[in-house]
């Protein structure tokens, strides 16, 4: 531990000495004993220092006595020592009632103490504690690296730190996924409290302290959030932050020694992360490529995709579907947001799925497709639909957490057991995901089988018959709408939505039935399509649906999956 002012004024050299005030600052911490004979200069001092003096030319300086006390307590040093004597017969009253409201130590010397007994006496603690504490140091970095090479990672880390300081320690990842942490934790989901408690301290915006400071942050008992007291390091590789440290300690602050070995293991914890990231960067590049081979036109052999596979412990004799997450409105965050923070958003969202599959029996190979994350699920026994569903629930649940107030849509291709028919899910579930963005949809996942009619709209979506029959249709409409500012379209889609009820089609949207009738008149005149007709409704209705996969409108109201009859879509 540093020595205090406190614990100086117990060393011999002082018993004659006398503390006049600051006894509130006894804590300071000493640096290094400074001595300095005339007092108009003390632009060279520093914080820490514990200043010894004579006070030459402090007496007739009335001035310098009312500026001497606050100049010292604003540069930080430790406190003020006058031997009194020589130039100096009693310290100032003023400049006790100075150092009292300064909580600054100022302490009176005799003068039979000679300055080089108080220096040696006191720099001789400093530099043994100094000694001390290095060798502590190198105690706790060898114990910690013999730890690291007997492989026992980041939980033997907190094990051993949670024992050298003697409270409990947790790490988490900048995710706030726990990593390690001793005790273990209470609770039948511990890792789901500690996430909770770090969330909570994110939105406080205390995170953002240690990583930019670099120094231990201290955070009070927050009773509603269930966070007690702790300190909290960050653990660094240059400017990204790797991870966090937490220490509860229950008598108090970490104290110096501890501050090293939470120091000392903050560096081993950022090793072993790095070298952890490492191995899984290269594991997700090689699972993407094997991703690539798997879906590519002319895909490698059945011989060499297997063999591949069981290198990554997949079965490929197991049932296996495709699913593509994206995050909602990306193109529009992608433009409006810095290339970093889009990155970060993407990396979140993979760390999403990571977390929502070790929570599950499935086994997921992923990788970024521009701004899509292709998964290729294998699924265990029991209805792949609802496995796949579930899955998806729980990247949405972990999302949430790792993205707020972002959301993301996934969308599943159908299940299959052979390998040329992976191509086949994999457009399934790009034909669902296009059809969520198309239509407006958000925090929504669909599963190809659920599509309805737009599995037959999306697969057309390319044939110029489909854009002809819109713009015969609906087109005319659109332009009426465009040209004159008019809502004929937005009238039609709550005529269908409300099953021609002309009172429920009104009250929905706020207009007089007169007003109703007229448009719906105007409609039949427009598009040349009578509403009593079930031909002409169906074409309308098919335009509408066809509308926003090739004008990217979504004013689609009946969207997939919001029928209440069926659960499927309209």
């Amino acid at each position: 531990m540093p020595l205090t002012v406190g614990e100086a004024l117990q060393l011999p050299v002082f018993s004659g000495a006398r503390l006049l005030a600051g006894g509130e600052g006894l804590d300071s911490q000493v640096r290094w004993v400074n001595v300095v004979e005339v007092l108009d200069e003390t632009t060279l001092l520093q914080p820490g220092e514990l200043l010894l003096t004579t006070a030459y030319g402090l007496e007739p300086d009335h001035r310098l006595q009312s500026e001497l006390i606050p100049e010292l307590a604003g540069r930080g040093l430790a406190g003020l020592i006058i031997q009194v004597g020589h130039y100096l017969q009693a310290v100032p009253e003023s400049m006790r009632r100075q150092a009292g409201g300064y909580r600054f130590p100022l302490i009176e010397l005799p003068k039979n103490v000679s300055f080089a007994a108080v220096t040696q006496a006191v720099n001789r603690q400093i530099i043994n504690r100094q000694i001390e504490q290095l060798e502590y140091a190198g105690r706790v970095h060898s114990r910690l690296i013999d730890l690291m090479l007997a492989g026992g990672g980041l939980p033997a880390i907190a094990e051993t730190l949670s024992g050298l300081t003697g409270g409990a320690v947790t790490i988490v990842d900048p995710l706030f996924r726990l990593l390690a942490a001793c005790p273990a934790g209470e609770g039948d989901n511990p890792a789901e409290a500690v996430r909770r408690q770090f969330q909570a301290l994110a939105r406080t915006g205390l995170l953002d302290v240690p990583a930019l400071e670099r120094k231990p942050l201290q955070v009070r008992k927050m009773a509603a959030h269930h966070i007690p007291d702790q300190y909290i390091f960050p653990v660094l590789a240059g400017d990204a932050l790797l991870a966090y440290i937490s220490v509860r300690e229950e008598d108090g602050p970490p104290g110096e020694t501890a501050v090293t070995a939470v120091g000392q293991a903050a560096a081993l914890c950022a090793l072993e992360m790095l070298k952890a990231r490492a191995v899984r960067e290269t594991e997700n590049r090689l699972q993407g490529d094997f991703l690539d081979d798997l879906l590519a036109e002319s895909p490698a052999s059945p011989a060499d995709i297997k063999r591949r596979a069981l290198y990554f412990g997949y079965d490929m004799h197991k049932e296996q579907l495709i699913m593509l997450a994206g995050v909602d409105g990306f193109p529009q965050l992608a433009h409006d947001r810095p290339q970093t923070e889009v990155e970060d958003i993407k990396r979140k969202l993979a760390g999403a799925v990571e977390a929502a599959v070790q929570q599950t029996a499935h086994r997921v190979i992923y990788k970024y497709r521009h701004d899509t994350l292709i998964l290729l699920a294998q699924l265990p026994a029991g209805s792949s639909k609802e496995q796949a569903a579930g899955l998806a629930a729980r990247i949405q649940s972990r999302a949430a957490a790792f993205l707020p107030p972002l959301t993301v849509s996934i969308a599943i291709g159908q299940p299959c057991t052979a390998l040329q028919e992976l191509r086949r899910s994999y457009r399934e579930a790009a034909r669902t995901l296009e059809v969520i963005r198309a239509t407006g949809r958000k925090n929504t996942v669909l599963h190809y089988r659920d599509l309805g009619i737009y599995r037959l709209l999306a697969k057309l979506k390319d044939d110029p018959e489909l854009a002809a029959y819109y713009r015969s249709s609906l087109g005319p409409l659109v332009d009426y709408d465009r040209r004159h500012g008019t809502q004929l379209v937005k009238t039609l889609h709550a005529y269908f939505k409300h099953n021609g009820s002309l009172k429920d089609v009104a009250a929905g949207m706020f207009i007089h039935r007169h007003t109703l009738k007229y448009r719906l008149n105007r409609i039949q005149e427009i598009s040349g399509l009578d509403l009593k007709s079930p031909d002409d409704r169906l074409t309308l209705q098919m335009a509408l649906k066809v509308m926003p996969l090739l004008s990217g409108d979504s004013e689609d109201a009946k969207r997939p999956g919001e029928n209440p009859r069926r659960g499927g879509p309209a």
